[in-house]
């Protein structure tokens, strides 16, 4: 599917001098046609210089004085290219209708919009606007601002803003007729926090209910032992999407359909929100620090919410499981650059050190 866009970036110079930024973006199927700069618009490119998934803007006159707040405005446009699995911006079918989602763990943000795809250098608010026909919901993140857009020429504009930090490959949208279920609110010291789900009519059934439902005490359960929820003043929730697992976006996780009566899995995305979202590893080396910490929060789970016993065998199949003991391998991931698919396997998100050693 073509899609087209602009990205308003506002930063802080931390040098004098600046005239040359830098962004990612995938040069198979994507580009960026113009820049907007003090109001005036670019298209030349001398200018905007696309070469090997990197963009590079060079202004035309010079930012010169360290701690100047400025801003640039990238319209592009293209297909991004479909991926074997459901990363980067993914077209697919749920309950015989359209979906679009995203999903930018590793660095396939920029699949589908320009970014700086670095884990060191949070984005400190975000503002998202997505047009699409009008019998779609779009899900963002943070707090929704448009809960009934109006219609215009057949489509709607929903528009999310999130006011936390947030880390590149933790953006995400997801375009289709959700259904909204509402599970019980969460309180966290004071402070309620909605949980809302965006269900399919396959997905929305009373056992995924109940699951989603489930998630409200393991929020609060959380909150005592990691710290209040991070992103308590915007929301949480569940959002359907066609992956075989689960991914943290922040303040919203994405549920594979298959996978979300799985409560463990819901307790192990959600307690990224701390270790993940608010914690994140400034490498995608050290993501045995996420996925550690997440796998070992589906143990505390079942010691709170299950019996000792679940808890002990979650325990021993992560110890005891295939790999585990390697003297070859380790928890760290010495080679994170991702060029295919089965690069995310084999390099970064290896079970048996990455979630499971890193566990115990």
């Amino acid at each position: 599917a073509t899609i087209t866009g602009s990205v308003t970036h506002y930063f802080t110079t931390t040098v004098a001098n600046v005239q040359t930024i830098k962004y990612d973006l995938y040069n198979v199927g994507m580009d960026v046609v113009s820049l907007k700069y003090h109001g005036v618009t670019y298209t030349s490119t001398s200018v905007i210089n696309h070469i090997v998934d990197t963009v590079v803007i060079n202004l035309p006159s010079p930012i010169t004085t360290t701690g100047t707040l400025d801003s640039v405005t990238l319209s592009y446009t293209g297909t991004p290219p479909q991926s074997s699995s459901s990363r980067g911006y993914k077209r697919s079918t749920m309950s015989s209708k359209t979906n679009l989602s995203t999903h930018s763990s590793g660095y396939f943000a920029r699949q589908w919009w320009p970014c700086k795809h670095t884990l060191g250098d949070k984005i400190d608010s975000i503002d998202i606007f997505v047009t699409a026909p009008s019998a779609n919901r779009v899900v963002g993140n943070g707090l929704l601002q448009t809960p009934n857009p109006p219609i215009i020429s057949s489509n709607k504009t929903w528009w999310w803003k999130s006011r936390y930090p947030i880390a590149t490959y933790l953006i995400a949208i997801a375009v289709y007729p959700y259904t909204v279920y509402n599970s019980p609110s969460a309180n966290v010291n004071g402070t309620i926090v909605p949980i809302t789900n965006y269900l399919t009519s396959g997905t929305n059934t009373s056992t995924i209910r109940a699951a989603v439902d489930a998630m409200k005490p393991v929020l609060e359960h959380f909150s005592t032992l990691f710290g209040d929820y991070p992103f308590k003043k915007e929301k949480y929730g569940h959002v359907a999407y066609t992956f075989g697992g689960g991914m943290e976006n922040q303040t919203a996780s994405y549920i594979g359909t298959g996978s979300l009566s799985s409560k463990s899995l819901l307790a192990h995305e959600l307690s990224h929100q701390w270790w993940g979202d608010q914690v994140t590893c400034n490498s995608w080396g050290n993501i045995w620090v996420n996925e550690g910490f997440a796998r070992y929060a589906e143990i505390l789970y079942s010691e709170k919410f299950e019996t000792a016993s679940a808890a002990q065998s979650k325990r021993s199949s992560y110890k005891n499981g295939s790999g585990v003991n390697s003297t070859t391998n380790t928890v760290y991931r010495y080679d994170t650059e991702i060029v295919t698919e089965a690069d995310h396997t084999s390099k970064i998100f290896v079970s048996s050190m990455v979630y499971n050693k890193a566990a115990i």
